[in-house]
Formats: structure tokens, C-alpha cells, sequence
């Protein structure tokens, strides 16, 4: 994406976002400042002006671009997976984490990772937590769970999933799919 002849009117907003989203990702909320994602695009400060007024402008970006390109297709998978009852439509949710198309874990964990230094981000993140839970606690209780299993099915595959990422755990997708049964059974039972 570096390229020194590109004027501030042809690099879009979005490319701005794709880049400090990318720059968050590898180097943390830290360089993610307009000098530094000027430098990395090969382009002025100037061009940064003609799309946000200031920094807190693409930052405030940055998260609803988190927040619609990670949790929209997530609740999409999990409506998906509860809305005819059918525990076999838990695929969907499966899916989402181990093939990672839909969601990336790496933008989720940077974001929690900048949570960590700006309360109202962390904010941010638990209201997010909290609609993916319920819409998981939905999911489970869809399955006929009542309401105190379905939550506690719903905490657990979360953590778990949060953690997974946390902890950067490495497991091939032959690996991923040939405990993703086992998981299920332990959920869905």
C-alpha cells in the first residue's frame, strides 16, 4: 500500500482506516499516529486532513470499524446458528472462529490490547462483549437450555474463544477440526 505518488484525493478514507488498522495490529494503538501512518502510506500529513479532523477522528473510526467488521459477521453467524432451534446450525458459529474469513482475531485481540490503556475503549469493548454473549445466550437457550445453562454456555464459549486468541495459541486446522466435535459435545449437551 506505500506508494509516494498518491495524492490525498486518491487515497480514501477507507484506506486510511485499513492502514491503522493494520498498524494497530503489527505495532500496537502506539503508532498509530497520522506522522507514522503518513510515513507508512509514502504520502504528506496533508492528505490525512482531507478525510478526518484530527487523530481522535480516525481512532473513534478505527473501533466502529472493529465493531461492524468483527462482531456484525460474528452475531450474523450466531443468529444463524439459533434461529431454527437446530443445534446441527451451531456449524455457523464453528466456522466463524476456526476458517477466521468473517472475523480476525488478530484485530480483536489489538483492540482489547489498546483497551488495556484508554478506559473509554475498554468501555467499548465490554458493551461489545456483552452483545455477543447475549446474542450467544440467546443461541443456547434457542437449543432449549434454560436461561442459567444457556449463560453459562455462552460465558464459556466466549472466554474461551478470547482466550484462545490471548494466548496465541498455534493448532493447525486439522487440528481445529478434529477437536471442534469434542468442543461441541461439551457445549451442546
Amino acid at each position: 500500500m506505500k506508494t509516494a505518488a498518491r495524492s490525498k484525493k486518491s487515497l480514501t478514507k477507507s484506506d486510511w482506516v485499513i492502514f491503522a488498522k493494520n498498524t494497530l495490529i503489527k505495532r500496537g494503538i502506539k503508532d498509530v499516529k497520522v506522522d507514522v501512518l503518513a510515513k507508512g502510506l509514502g504520502i504528506t500529513r496533508g492528505s490525512f486532513y482531507w478525510h478526518f479532523q484530527n487523530r481522535q477522528e480516525l481512532l473513534d473510526t478505527l473501533l466502529e470499524h472493529w465493531q461492524d467488521s468483527n462482531t456484525t459477521p460474528m452475531l450474523e453467524a450466531i443468529h444463524k446458528a439459533g434461529e431454527n432451534g437446530l443445534v446441527e446450525d451451531f456449524i455457523h458459529v464453528d466456522n466463524l472462529w476456526m476458517e477466521e474469513r468473517n472475523y480476525n482475531p488478530h484485530y480483536d485481540s489489538a483492540v482489547r490490547e489498546w483497551a488495556r490503556v484508554d478506559e473509554n475503549v475498554a468501555e467499548i469493548v465490554h458493551k461489545v462483549d456483552r452483545v455477543r454473549i447475549n446474542a450467544l445466550n440467546d443461541m443456547f437457550s434457542s437449543y432449549g437450555f434454560n436461561s442459567d445453562k444457556a449463560l453459562i454456555r455462552a460465558r464459556i464459549l466466549y472466554f474461551h474463544q478470547v482466550g484462545y486468541y490471548a494466548l496465541n495459541i498455534k493448532e493447525s486446522m486439522q487440528e481445529r477440526r478434529q477437536l471442534s466435535p469434542l468442543y461441541d459435545e461439551v457445549l451442546l449437551n
